[in-house]
């Protein structure tokens, strides 16, 4: 999504001869209750371009889909109306009669609070379906009580400030000298880190530059090519490095 977000950007500002950004903040995908909440945020969804007074009525925002699930059927393989439309009876012409009431009702006003927040939970649910979530994939590492973004990121701490050990270990050198970048000099065991903690950690371009004292996120993406074309021309790097994920890899 964000590959798709910055290429439709760029394409968009050249044809319209502007810049900056289009899209407000970056794509999130959030976990949702689907029996719960799903419809609720499926009206909030159509309900946007009114919002925005961009048209008077639903029906006249030709870029939705609401129209669609009013005809109860469409064209393209990629939108799947059924699955909705089951929420509200087994037999479609019922179902369409049912959201289109559905519709006319105001959104729900626990769906507003949860999309009005600037830092959003990456959970949509009742507190039973977030605790259920968290006790079944959280538990185990004893984060339970963080969200899915912010136990991303530990994990990932953890596993750069493992890779930078083992490096650091493996090649006799203080921690300092992976975050020491020159110009025209190669730095080995900091190549190895940044490929690694790419490769390992779950981390972001941004996120991992942050940790490597590069002022670029796109430096990460060049110093990886630059390895992989390292490695084709020595085989005593690339079997470095694979020695070194492997260590990474269980440490």
């Amino acid at each position: 999504m964000r590959h798709v977000n910055g290429v439709y950007t760029q394409r968009y500002n050249r044809k319209h001869k502007r810049d900056g950004t289009l899209f407000r903040g970056r794509y999130k995908a959030i976990l949702i209750q689907a029996e719960e909440y799903l419809t609720q945020v499926v009206k909030y969804i159509h309900y946007n371009p009114l919002k925005a007074k961009i048209v008077n009525s639903l029906d006249d925002y030709k870029w939705s889909s609401h129209a669609l699930y009013l005809k109860g059927k469409t064209d393209f393989e990629w939108l799947d109306i059924n699955n909705l439309l089951a929420y509200f009876s087994n037999k479609k012409k019922k179902a369409i009669i049912m959201y289109k009431e559905f519709m006319d009702i105001g959104i729900d006003e626990e769906v507003m609070k949860f999309y009005s927040k600037k830092a959003k939970s990456s959970i949509f649910g009742d507190s039973g379906f977030v605790d259920m979530i968290k006790e079944k994939y959280f538990t185990h590492d004893k984060v339970s009580t963080l969200e899915i973004k912010e136990k991303r990121v530990i994990l990932g701490e953890g596993k750069v400030k493992t890779i930078n050990e083992i490096i650091c270990n493996k090649f006799n050198i203080e921690e300092s000298i992976l975050f020491q970048a020159r110009r025209g000099e190669e730095n080995i065991p900091r190549s190895f880190a940044i490929s690694l903690s790419r490769e390992l950690s779950g981390l972001s371009f941004p996120e991992i530059a942050k940790r490597y004292k590069i002022k670029s996120y796109k430096t990460i993406a060049s110093s990886n090519f630059r390895l992989k074309e390292r490695m084709k021309k020595s085989t005593k790097i690339k079997k470095q490095y694979t020695v070194l994920k492997q260590l990474c890899s269980h440490g």
